[in-house]
């Protein structure tokens, strides 16, 4: 790997921290902040991502004018550079794709939210749309769609980005032995991700138990008609998310993390001193007990999916543990995975009332009527299966679907990949599908110049896939915080190395 054989420019360095400041707010705001679905709280989150964009074409502007060339900790193979242009390539594509169909708008809806005529009105566009081309069938909602995710996608570069660059005393290292691998900056977002999660999960937990109807004890959540059948259940909402299945997702997606770094904290602690280390020594000794609430979030909150993938993905970790290669002894690693069981036994207790109730009564209300909602997705997949009706349009669309007049309009699939195709069709899902495959198998097409070995990769991939899995009975990729979230862990997943060349260059 190439070094930088210049000073790095003023500017480039205020942009650069600049940039680190936005990414941070934009981890630590977009779960604390009402899960960011409230429409000032989202306006800040599209903000940040959009001045993320900024900073980053700013630094590009820099680097190209005064020559600079910022140390990374890993460079693409060719085949690796191939994989990023590609990648580059389908998210242009991709947003292309979104906006030619709110410019080949088929229909705009008027939404009539409540009363005995709920449901949307589809005024359509007096000329006729390109029938081979993408056309929504809510072109402001589209429209909305594709602003939010341009910004997004600014977050995932510049995340990644910023990811990759050395710090300053990094780069000053010439022992390649010396190298810790990932780098402090990966670490210094991983710790404030994992510490503001456990912080989370906490205030969560005693909001559970404390029985309030507001969201973090300050905001009421958007009830319908108290008289109404439709009202939600007391224990609906959970900490910030005035859904519990959401908060359960976010948890999901992060604990896997948390115990990654306590597993590469505690390796690179046991580099630096020469010898091993005990489980209670140093930092990274906070990082267990911070997995164990977090990962028993998901089951205190009541969601039967969070309850799932916790359970899957405990198994998953004692699996990996009981078959790598590790210093810890059998009898400590049966400590640590019998912390696990006994606190998920303790979020049981809490939750698990909640949860064995809906198990037995799986229809108690009509917000849990899944099968119905099964049933009119299949209808929408198979009249917009190749060109969908247009980003986010499931819920103008939906209430022509209702199998009857007193079923209630719904927002959400409850189903992400069927309502990907069914919002933008096999081609645009086609084209998300290709941007995740790229960015998952990138790690294996990029070099790493010593740094020792790390197994972070395998905590990333089990974080990214309960939330993949989530989206197979839930909406996580409907949630713009949880978007972020997963953009963020994907862009730093991309930088990790899964192979080493073993020399110095």
């Amino acid at each position: 790997m190439e070094r930088s054989s210049n000073r790095t420019p003023e500017a480039y360095k205020h942009l650069d921290r600049a940039s680190a400041t936005v990414l941070i707010f934009m981890t630590l705001w977009a779960p604390w902040a009402f899960g960011s679905a409230t429409p000032r709280t989202l306006q800040i989150l599209c903000t940040a991502a959009y001045l993320s964009g900024a900073l980053l074409i700013g630094k590009w502007v820099v680097r190209k004018q005064t020559g600079y060339r910022p140390s990374r900790w890993s460079e693409p193979t060719p085949a690796g550079t191939r994989l990023i242009r590609i990648l580059a390539g389908l998210n242009i594509a991709f947003l292309l794709y979104v906006v030619i169909g709110v410019f080949n708008a088929r229909a705009v809806g008027e939404y009539i939210p409540a009363g005995e005529n709920q449901g949307v009105n589809l005024n359509y566009v007096e000329r006729t749309p390109i029938v081979w081309l993408p056309a929504s069938y809510d072109a402001p909602v589209s429209w909305n769609a594709f602003w939010r995710w341009f910004g997004f996608s600014w977050v995932f570069w510049a995340a990644r980005d910023w990811f990759l660059g050395k710090t300053r005393t990094e780069r000053r290292e010439t022992e390649v032995d010396a190298v810790v691998f990932p780098g402090q900056r990966l670490q210094w977002w991983l710790w404030t991700l994992s510490g503001s999660s456990f912080l989370l999960a906490a205030v969560c937990v005693i909001q559970r138990l404390d029985g309030t109807d507001k969201l973090l004890w300050l905001l009421t959540p958007r009830h319908p008609d108290p008289n109404s059948i439709w009202s939600y259940p007391t224990n609906f909402h959970f900490g910030p998310y005035n859904y519990r299945g959401n908060a359960a997702e976010y948890f999901n997606l992060v604990w896997p993390l948390v115990l990654g770094l306590w597993s590469f904290s505690r390796e690179t602690e046991r580099r630096r001193r020469g010898v091993d280390v005990r489980v209670g020594q140093g930092p990274h000794i906070l990082l267990l007990p911070w997995t164990l609430v977090i990962g028993a979030a998901p089951i205190i909150s009541g969601s039967r999916g969070g309850a799932l993938i916790t359970a899957l993905l405990t198994l998953a970790v004692g699996l990996a543990y009981s078959m790598a290669p590790s210093r810890l002894s059998l009898t400590r690693r049966l400590l640590i995975f019998g912390g696990f069981i006994a606190l998920l036994a303790a979020a049981i207790g809490i939750g698990g009332s909640v949860i064995l109730g809906r198990l037995r009564n799986p229809e108690p209300d009509p917000y849990s009527n899944r099968l119905v909602v099964f049933r009119e997705s299949v209808r929408m997949m198979q009249d917009f299966k190749w060109l969908g009706s247009g980003a986010d349009t499931f819920a103008t669309i939906q209430p022509f679907y209702k199998e009857t007049l007193k079923e209630t309009w719904t927002a959400y699939a409850h189903n992400d990949w069927m309502e990907a195709v069914i919002t933008l069709g096999a081609v645009g899902t086609a084209m998300l599908v290709g941007i995740l495959a790229i960015a998952l198998i990138l790690p294996k097409h990029q070099l790493r110049y010593g740094g020792g070995k790390t197994n972070l990769g395998m905590y990333f991939y089990l974080g990214l896939a309960g939330m993949l899995i989530h989206g197979l009975f839930d909406f996580p990729f409907q949630m713009a915080s949880l978007q972020v979230e997963f953009l963020l862990v994907l862009a730093a997943f991309t930088t990790l190395v899964q192979r080493d060349s073993g020399t110095k260059t």
